[in-house]
């Protein structure tokens, strides 16, 4: 696990975005925080995230953050593989807020928006966690709020998922 230095940051961005507005129900779910740079042999960590999950339900992972968005959701996929999650349980949700050229299969700076299509979000259901991967957080508040207050149907169904008892969580 990353030094408290490092967690800081995140965690104060993740819980400022996920804080609920006044008036609306609070977490009843999981906010699952890990400090920079996560190592796919961090067993405590993948265990700890695994044993927090509802049996059922799919992971839905968000590059937002990251400059190289289909490489790290790619590499959390298989992150987690080894610790029992089946891959078809995990699927990412295009939000980027730049394009990674090392990915020519996918200008990932076209999913700016994506965040604001309720159809798209829609199609996740209701998801059993969500997970955001690292890079630089303020991609993230680019990419789910407008103005710094506006509210995204992504974010709204991430909150609501987040009270119904899902884990949200990320690395920073």
């Amino acid at each position: 696990m990353a030094p408290m230095h490092l967690l800081k940051p995140f965690a104060i961005l993740l819980a400022a975005v996920l804080a609920a507005p006044a008036g609306q129900a609070q977490a009843g779910g999981t906010l699952f925080l890990v400090g920079g740079g996560l190592e796919p042999d961090n067993r405590q960590v993948y265990e700890a995230f695994v044993a927090a999950l509802p049996r059922q339900g799919k992971i839905v992972v968000v590059p937002a953050a990251s400059a190289s968005p289909v490489h790290s959701a790619r590499s959390f996929s298989s992150d987690l593989q080894p610790y029992g999650v089946p891959a078809e349980r995990i699927e990412m949700y295009p939000l980027a807020v730049i394009d990674d050229a090392s990915t020519p299969e996918a200008d990932e700076s076209r999913w700016r928006e994506n965040a604001w299509d309720a159809d798209l979000v829609a199609g996740l259901g209701e998801p059993a966690a969500v997970w955001f991967t690292g890079g630089d957080q303020t991609r993230i508040m680019e990419a789910l709020l407008r103005n710094g207050t506006e509210t995204s149907p992504l974010l709204a169904l991430i909150r609501e998922r987040l009270a119904a008892g899902a884990v949200v969580g990320g690395s920073s």
